[in-house]
């Protein structure tokens, strides 16, 4: 399953559902996406991903108002560095997973192989993403004398296909 594969599946009918909670393990690490209907939250714990020395958790809501902006290249006769839009709206969720935090495991392996030959396995490996969803539905009684829980688990994987 591709990225964008599972991307769209968690994003397939968003509007009907409660907001949904994921556990999203990649690369040693894990952070949680809260999909709402109106938005999607990024929390972290690990402030390394955002910038470079940072050591603090963070939270990133991405809704209807958010734009993720990217540098252009400069031309030759223009001194001045510009920006363009590269997406906006809840797309900025799936355009910030996939180009700022993958660029971090994608520089460490460059600079790994430049110092000498990485083997494919464990390549794979890091650039492997799974989205872990549970949910408890809800009781629309609430009875003190009995006690019932049941809970519906999902996950979707990012395979390398080497399997």
């Amino acid at each position: 399953m591709s990225f964008d594969d599972i991307w769209n599946e968690i994003d397939k009918n968003r509007e009907f559902y409660e907001p949904r909670i994921y556990i999203v393990s990649w690369n040693d690490h894990f952070f949680v996406l809260k999909v709402e209907a109106d938005a999607y939250y990024i929390i972290d714990s690990l402030g390394e991903r955002l910038f470079e020395g940072c050591n603090q958790a963070y939270i990133l809501k991405f809704d209807d108002s958010s734009i993720m902006h990217g540098k252009t290249e400069k031309a030759e006769d223009d001194s001045e560095e510009r920006l363009e839009v590269i997406c906006s709206g809840k797309e900025c969720c799936r355009q910030f997973i996939k180009r700022f935090l993958a660029a971090i495991p994608l520089k460490e392996l460059e600079e790994e192989e430049e110092k000498s030959a990485v083997p494919i396995l464990p390549l794979h490996r890091r650039l492997q993403i799974e989205f872990h969803y549970t949910s408890c539905p809800s009781s629309s009684s609430s009875s003190s004398s009995s006690l019932s829980t049941s809970a519906t688990s999902s996950t979707y994987s990012l395979s390398s296909g080497e399997d």
